[in-house]
């Protein structure tokens, strides 16, 4: 399950790292360096704050801080939630795929056909 998590990460992570230059080229520089270091300290600073009430109340598993934030229920809620962000990101990923996929055969199989 690690593997497969671990995986998809670098799936999203490389996905998001090549559509850079597109972005930089519809922007161009002026725009494109402040709005990435303004998304990177939107990522980042609750990351950050996250990080420090995990150390403050000494837990070290997300879940864990969740249950003692919002009791059992608060758990329970970011488990759901967890499972339904982890399975749309695997659909997403599917359909991006194969829309590359049939991209790819449409344009090398209809020159044979």
């Amino acid at each position: 399950v690690s593997k497969a998590y671990f995986n998809l990460t670098v799936c999203v992570i490389a996905s998001a790292l090549l559509s850079i230059p597109y972005s930089f080229d519809k922007t161009g520089w002026l725009v494109g360096v402040p709005l990435l270091a303004g998304v990177g300290f939107c990522v980042d600073y609750p990351l950050l704050c996250l990080g420090k009430t995990c150390m403050k109340l000494e837990v070290y598993d997300y879940q864990e801080l969740c249950e003692i934030s919002f009791g059992k229920l608060g758990r329970y809620i970011q488990a759901l939630i967890q499972l339904a962000l982890s399975f749309s990101l695997m659909i997403s990923y599917q359909i991006i795929s194969a829309e590359n996929l049939m991209g790819i055969l449409r344009a090398d199989w209809v020159k044979y056909a």
